[in-house]
């Protein structure tokens, strides 16, 4: 078996039926997009996030015998890839369960359907696998529950590896950005998460454990995170709120740090300035090999680069935020410290490798 997790399942907060059940069944986990963490990222269950409909989601999925996915299965949102209609192999059943009916067996052929509240229909799940499952069935889980630590264990390996490789980049990396800021913040921390190109480096290097210690995005849609991360302060005054999020994605809605000047709310804004429009490089490389099937794809990038001098520190202290330019590595856990001492809002433009 294996289960893929939704947004849902942190909105009902049921990430520990969640977790209950996966352990029972010894299956591993998969999240879909999410905004708050909906199972724990360190345990040795859950493998990585997933795109489902896509050909990583077919090649991760088809070779259980059962899925069972709790939450929307409305995960078709890349208009640049070539979408898988079938998500799983002929053999593998559908089990989908979320609160709202019309989600349940809509673009999906369903095996088993669940309308219900996650949290009391994952609570429920686990009592019934508790008294039904015999001796042999609990062994048979726990192996397969080692085979996915393994698994897990050995991908974490290989990402400290990469994080090695390129820790002397120059411009730093993504990997050493964020490796860099870990050192420094504190256990409370709450993490806006508009990282875009980032994100891959924000959700390997940090563990999101407990509800509450992420806000991310689930669509497409850019510039959220410098209000977002203001509205999540105000919701949560006596926690320190930190907002990663990409340059291009900072230039959406840049004018907000004004608001943060003015009402004072401080949040510490970590931007990864890869002068480039990045994500719309790698969706036009990816239309460009799945959908037209260019090999390799031939791509003129235009208007995705920031060519000209592009300072965002100038224009958060030009709006009245404490601001800092960042090149050396060296200077960034320093620099983060700082800013969250101060209690005032700030931009720390972090300058990071692009290519990559």
């Amino acid at each position: 078996p294996a289960m893929v997790v939704g947004d849902r399942v942190g909105q009902s907060d049921a990430t520990k039926e969640a977790v209950k059940v996966a352990e029972l069944l010894g299956s591993p986990v998969y999240a879909s997009l999410y905004s708050e963490v909906n199972f724990p990222s360190s345990h040795p269950q859950f493998m990585d996030t997933i795109r489902l409909g896509f050909e990583d989601s077919y090649e991760a999925l088809s070779a259980a015998d059962v899925v069972l996915v709790v939450g929307k299965l409305s995960s078709f949102y890349y208009m640049f890839s070539k979408p898988v209609l079938r998500f799983l192999g002929p053999g593998t059943k559908l089990i989908h369960l979320d609160v709202d009916q019309r989600s349940v067996g809509s673009t999906q052929p369903t095996d088993v359907a669940m309308v219900a509240d996650p949290k009391v229909a994952l609570g429920q799940l686990a009592e019934a696998l508790e008294a039904t499952m015999s001796g042999s069935d609990r062994e048979a889980a726990k192996g397969r529950a080692s085979v996915v630590a393994e698994q897990t264990a050995a991908v974490r390996e290989a990402w400290k590896r990469r994080v090695k490789e390129r820790w002397d980049a120059k411009p730093m990396s993504a990997e050493r950005m964020i490796a860099e800021v870990a050192q420094v913040l504190p256990n409370d921390v709450i993490i806006a998460d508009d990282a875009v190109t980032t994100r891959t480096a924000l959700h390997n290097t940090l563990e999101f454990d407990e509800p509450g210690e992420l806000m991310s995005g689930r669509g497409g849609a850019l510039g959220w995170g410098i209000g977002g991360a203001m509205g999540t302060k105000l919701a949560n005054p006596d926690r320190p709120i930190v907002c990663i999020v990409g340059d291009g994605s900072a230039m959406m809605t840049v004018q907000g740090l004004w608001t943060a000047a003015v009402e004072n709310i401080p949040v510490v804004y970590l931007i990864c300035n890869n002068g480039t429009y990045r994500v719309l490089k790698v969706n036009m490389d990816a239309y460009k090999k799945d959908v037209l099937e260019q090999d390799p794809p031939q791509s003129k990038y235009i208007g995705m680069d920031f060519a000209a001098p592009f300072n965002l520190a100038g224009m958060a202290e030009a709006m009245g935020v404490h601001s800092r330019r960042i090149e050396d590595p060296e200077d960034l856990g320093p620099a983060v410290q700082h800013a969250l001492d101060l209690g005032k809002p700030a931009v720390l433009d972090v300058v990071i490798d692009g290519s990559h």
